[in-house]
């Protein structure tokens, strides 16, 4: 998540894939608290659809784990929401990363991650 150090992040909208959200990193937000909206299930994207909408500051980045069905994920989150993503970056598992799941697979989740710019239409 170093991909966010030094930006503007007023919150994160984090969508799962198979192995669901993994804890964000949020200490390279330099904001603290950074307002999470965790997206699993279609009934937490419905309870995070009502939170935004009524937020005071909206998210502006998304982040979405694992590379399955990305672009009906995206598409779906994105007219659900009323918003538009722009992909900032792409990001795989280091080697430390790969090292830490051998090690430890049960509790270790290796997924590729994409970062998006929201823009609120």
């Amino acid at each position: 998540m170093y991909t966010l150090y030094g930006k503007q992040v007023s919150g994160i909208v984090a969508v799962g894939g198979t192995l669901g959200v993994t804890q964000l990193p949020l200490f390279y937000t330099g904001t603290y608290p950074t307002p999470v909206y965790k997206i699993d299930t279609e009934e937490q994207l419905q309870q995070a659809k009502v939170q935004i909408d009524h937020a005071s500051v909206r998210p502006n980045y998304a982040v979405f784990f694992g590379l399955e069905d990305i672009e009906q994920r995206v598409r779906h989150i994105e007219s659900t929401l009323g918003i538009k993503f722009i992909l900032e970056k792409q990001i795989e598992a280091s080697f430390l990363d790969d090292v830490f799941y051998r090690l430890n697979p049960k509790h270790n989740k290796n997924q590729t991650t994409d970062v998006f710019k929201i823009d609120m239409q």
